[in-house]
């Protein structure tokens, strides 16, 4: 199969030579010569590489600019079917100027080409689809040496919905409270499933089903991303799963709270508190707003040592959510 190449520029005898030079090296060619025409041929092919002008109109018979290249290849890089085809730039103005050529390799060109054009066009190329190639292969190979994921226990703290020790959302993002919903169970013991609908009213979101399903993508794609840095390979519904009876955590998940209430006589018994932990009480009883993340600096402690430590310590209470949380004396409002 020929390698399938978009050619996007506003100068049709440009469009038409380069439309020869790649045809005649074997490859298949579509050419465009605006912004929206090549919107439109992103939904309809998978490209293997793609040559873009700067200076193009947003459609035919409007004035250039560079700003609509630069918003064509923005566009390109969020297309499911393109995002990771290698783009190079056919323009004199990506090397005259450094600033734009770091700003253009930051939205995903992989090279410059100055008119007229020369034998390196056809090497650019080439080089542009080996690294391509192998970047894919990496990829894949890396995908392949992950574990599957075989279920886990959501933990619940007043920062974060944390699984496996590692931080799936913090606590004051509706992902948070889209996953303490559903930590629930029926009188009947079965999985609570609600609609997305059901969740947007139970969670008061403004948006309904439609913030419902833009939540969930968000905390599938946080999920994904902490479980591959432990090396552990998930499917789409292996932390949430949507059937005929709506939204539910998925079998292979369970769920604890870590924000556990302790009784007087629970307290009574407790162990006296070590050193560290009375001078992280006495910090945040005179009025200091402490985080967990002093208490892991002021003893070079890991942050799992630390938050056992901190959810001992008595009188104190976790503030506001998130990263921006911070404790306070008990009781305080």
């Amino acid at each position: 199969m020929k390698p399938h190449a978009l050619v996007i520029d506003d100068d049709p005898e440009i469009r038409d030579l380069l439309k020869e030079r790649l045809e005649s090296f074997g490859h298949e060619c579509t050419a465009v010569g605006s912004q929206t025409e090549a919107e439109e041929m992103f939904k309809q092919h998978t490209f293997a590489y793609v040559l873009l002008d700067l200076e193009i109109p947003i459609r035919y018979g409007r004035v250039p600019a560079k700003s609509m290249g630069e918003n064509t290849l923005r566009n390109l890089r969020k297309d499911p079917r393109n995002a990771n085809a290698p783009v190079l730039i056919i323009t004199a103005h990506g090397k005259d100027s450094p600033a734009l050529a770091v700003k253009l390799m930051k939205l995903g060109a992989v090279d410059f080409l100055n008119k007229p054009f020369d034998e390196r066009l056809e090497e650019s190329i080439n080089e542009a689809m080996q690294k391509n190639a192998a970047k894919r292969q990496d990829k894949e190979t890396s995908k392949d040496s992950m574990l599957p994921f075989g279920g886990g226990e959501l933990i619940f703290t007043e920062e974060a919905a944390e699984l496996l020790e590692a931080r799936i959302v913090r606590s004051n993002a509706n992902g948070y409270r889209v996953l303490k919903t559903l930590a629930a169970k029926t009188p009947q013991g079965a999985r609570v499933a609600m609609s997305g609908k059901a969740l947007a009213k139970a969670l008061n979101l403004e948006r309904g089903d439609e913030a419902v399903n833009e939540t969930i993508k968000s905390l599938r794609t946080s999920f994904r991303k902490a479980m591959a840095r432990k090396n552990l390979r998930v499917e789409a519904d292996s932390l949430i799963c949507n059937n005929d009876k709506g939204y539910s955590l998925s079998l292979g998940i369970t769920w604890k709270d870590g924000m556990t209430v302790i009784s007087a006589q629970e307290e009574h018994r407790r162990p006296p508190l070590a050193e560290r932990q009375a001078w992280f009480r006495d910090q945040v009883l005179s009025g200091k707003k402490m985080k967990r993340q002093d208490y892991e600096k002021q003893f070079d402690m890991s942050e799992s040592s630390a938050k056992r430590d901190v959810a001992r310590i008595l009188g104190i209470r976790f503030s506001g959510g998130g990263v921006s949380g911070y404790y306070v004396r008990k009781g305080k409002a």
